[in-house]
């Protein structure tokens, strides 16, 4: 009930997401090249992001041949919210496996990120059961109607931006990472602050939503 509730972010406000070095760019137009959603331009002689159209998909920072391109850093204020002893926790995605594969034991991968500071860790695969108990009782009901995943935040933003006549079909239910920190909060209580660490990009946006923004504090890649 809580990840139906809490619905897909559409209503999201402008996150200026991709910045430049305008010194670094070399004209190159491999990010204008690369990215789904035309938000990328060159102007006064570098590439610059179209906040407008980003979707946070992230493939021009990671084409760049030449650093120019990098997004919004998030992990000094939060180091500062643990150095001042804020109660915070964090969400992992289940990507976290792979990016660490030296960590065979899952209890140690959780002391660790404890040792840095948060007060406790918590699962995104935990979000992303409840949501797919949503998927199984929505499609259950299926009378002919086409549905898109609105597990990514970037694809969401990719149909509420540019085919905005299909919003109707996108799955109304948040994305996992949104309803595992619903659990956190309402676990924890209402004033802890949550950071989610996964490689999603999108994810920042979502975070920036009017809709979920009072659930994620911040996102650290």
């Amino acid at each position: 009930k809580l990840a139906s509730k809490l619905g897909h972010p559409i209503k999201n406000r402008i996150m200026k997401l991709i910045h430049s070095i305008k010194d670094n760019c070399t004209l190159c137009y491999a990010c204008v090249r690369i990215c789904p959603s035309k938000a990328m331009k060159i102007e006064d002689e570098h590439a610059k992001a179209i906040h407008e159209r980003c979707i946070g998909c992230g493939h021009c920072v990671t084409v760049c041949p030449t650093d120019a391109l990098y997004y919004t850093q998030s992990a000094t204020p939060v180091s500062k919210l643990i150095e001042e002893n804020e109660t915070v926790v964090a969400i992992c995605a289940p990507s976290i496996a792979g990016e660490f594969a030296d960590i065979s034991s899952r209890r140690n991968f959780v002391g660790m990120v404890k040792a840095l500071g948060f007060k406790c860790v918590c699962g995104a695969s935990f979000g992303a059961d409840l949501v797919a108990l949503q998927y199984k009782s929505i499609f259950e009901e299926f009378k002919g109607k086409y549905f898109i995943s609105s597990k990514c935040p970037a694809v969401v933003y990719q149909v509420a931006k540019y085919y905005p006549n299909l919003v109707d079909n996108l799955v109304p239910v948040c994305t996992p990472v949104a309803a595992t920190a619903a659990i956190a909060r309402h676990q924890h209580g209402e004033e802890i602050f949550i950071v989610s660490i996964s490689p999603c990009l999108a994810t920042k946006m979502e975070m920036a939503d009017p809709e979920s923004g009072s659930i994620i504090n911040a996102h650290i890649t």
